[in-house]
């Protein structure tokens, strides 16, 4: 069934009371917070130096090619960088808080095409009020990128395929595909592909079949996301690959990893849709088996359960994951919430109407004021570390240990060379001056106590640090060596002990 009618009387006010929660959920205090997580950190460094760089072919991190996921994302953020002349939280935050707020328009335009404006208003309030889909809406992550692309695509082939529309629809989602596929890689297939080719069989739709065939729709979605690849491997070799189909993909389906429960997803699901979730225990056959039935709702079933299943046979699980599988169960769930309102009685209908915008309001307050405590000793050094290194010489070098932090590295504001103890024991004793960042003092050699120029503490969590030490002439390494005893290493000394 298909509705182009507008939400009118009450649920006109409730729509533009959604609409001003949905803005304030996704846009509130955005660019408040410093960078609270390592993925954050991974996003907003790249566009930092492709911003000063201006080399927008190759992302790099802290000075080193890094070609792990595609630059889609760091193109839209460095294009606004430009355009407004600074790199800051805000701007390497935008992309995924526009995208999130896109991803509510569609999901509210769909549900007005298909159902009703109360299924519209739901949908909306089910994402809003939804952890995983508020929390990525806010960060400077691909997740939220990649659910606006896949999802619109998705929308595009149920349009051509319920509706009747145009090739165009068709084309249309093809190249929507390829925007999905340049932020975040072929796994884009899942959430769109995958789900069109089980329901082509299932229903035995012709035009389905038409869809996964079209010759122009595969071109185009070729068109736009191979010619990145194809100049990277033309520039770096084919074996840059290599270490990221390595990484990225066989050890994430069968890697040596510790995996979570199999079941895992499950949880997180449950976790990030409740309390709505608990619909499915209203008339739960008639609910599945009316989905199953209804040809729209197969589609966005499938277009949920399919990715579910295929990511949980994956050894590596992260909630985010399914982030583009969100809106299809949002909208399923928002049908059976607003057939429930009609059913329901006076009182129960307002409770219905309005236990949606309530949790809204709690998630605007926790992102207004509960955030920012929350995370505070996982980011409160953070803004000393910047205003230390500000007025440091610009040509002072500056070396860590490897795999140093990379939220570290972003507010430094400079590359940081990494090296193993051996070689950074060396460049220590060396007679040029540099700045040496530390999370853990090597266990071989320690740097002089008495040039240690700053503790920061804590950074992360409880009880980690990030120490910076000058070097020079009365700067000489301690060495840290078992002695011919055979005692073992003594212990690193203490902030305390360090301060001192």
């Amino acid at each position: 069934m298909t509705s182009n009618k507008s939400p009118g009387g009450v649920a006109s006010s409730y729509a533009m009371l959604v609409l001003a929660l949905s803005v304030g959920v996704v846009f509130l205090n955005l660019g408040s917070l410093p960078l609270a997580s390592l993925n954050e950190a991974r996003r907003a460094l790249p566009i930092r130096e492709m911003f000063l760089s201006g080399d927008w072919l190759i992302p790099t991190l802290n000075g080193e090619w890094y070609i792990v996921k595609p630059p889609f994302y760091y193109w839209i953020a460095a294009a606004l960088a430009t355009a407004i002349g600074t790199v800051n939280e805000w701007v390497v935050r935008f992309p995924a808080a526009v995208a999130g707020l896109l991803t509510l328009a569609l999901c509210y335009r769909a549900m007005i095409r298909y159902a009703s404006p109360w299924a519209a208003i739901f949908a909306v309030q089910i994402l809003i009020a939804n952890s995983g889909f508020a929390v990525h809406a806010r960060r400077a992550e691909l997740e939220g990128l990649l659910t606006l692309f896949c999802f619109a695509s998705l929308l595009c082939a149920w349009r051509y395929l319920e509706e009747g529309a145009a090739r165009t629809w068709g084309v249309a989602s093809y190249a929507l595909l390829g925007c999905a596929v340049m932020t975040k890689g072929p796994v884009s297939l899942l959430f769109v592909t995958l789900p069109l080719l089980v329901y082509a069989f299932v229903q035995q739709d012709a035009r389905g079949k038409k869809l996964l065939r079209d010759p122009l729709g595969w071109l185009i979605l070729l068109l736009v996301s191979l010619p990145w690849y194809g100049l990277i491997t033309e520039r770096i070799g084919f074996d840059a690959w290599q270490p990221i189909l390595k990484r990225d993909i066989v050890q994430k389906i069968s890697g040596h990893v510790e995996s979570e429960p199999f079941y895992s997803y499950l949880q997180w699901i449950a976790g990030a849709f409740f309390p709505v979730l608990l619909l499915l225990f209203w008339k739960p056959r008639e609910t599945i088996t009316g989905w199953w039935k209804n040809r729209t709702e197969c589609l966005w079933l499938l277009s949920f359960v399919l990715p579910v299943i295929v990511f949980t046979l994956f050894k590596e699980k992260h909630a985010k994951y399914l982030l583009p599988a969100y809106p299809c169960l949002a909208m399923l769930l928002a049908t059976r919430l607003a057939a429930y309102r009609e059913l329901a009685g006076p009182r129960v209908r307002r409770v219905v109407e309005w236990a949606g915008p309530v949790l809204g309001f709690c998630f605007l307050g926790y992102f207004a004021w509960g955030e920012e405590r929350y995370f505070a000793q996982r980011y409160q050094v953070l803004p000393e570390i910047q205003r230390f290194m500000a007025p440091q010489p610009a040509q002072l070098p500056l070396f860590s240990e490897k795999n140093f932090d990379v939220r570290a590295i972003y507010y430094i504001g400079r590359t940081v060379k990494e090296l193993p103890d051996s070689d950074l024991k060396a460049r220590y004793q060396a007679s040029a001056q540099g700045l040496f960042f530390f999370e853990e003092l090597p266990k071989e050699w320690q740097p002089s106590r008495n040039c240690l120029l700053s503790d920061f503490d804590p950074f992360v969590r409880k009880g980690q640090h990030v120490f910076v030490y000058r070097n020079g002439s009365d700067c000489t390494p301690v060495s840290m060596a078992p002695t011919s005893g055979g005692s073992s290493l003594p212990r690193n000394p203490s902030a305390a002990e360090l301060r001192s």
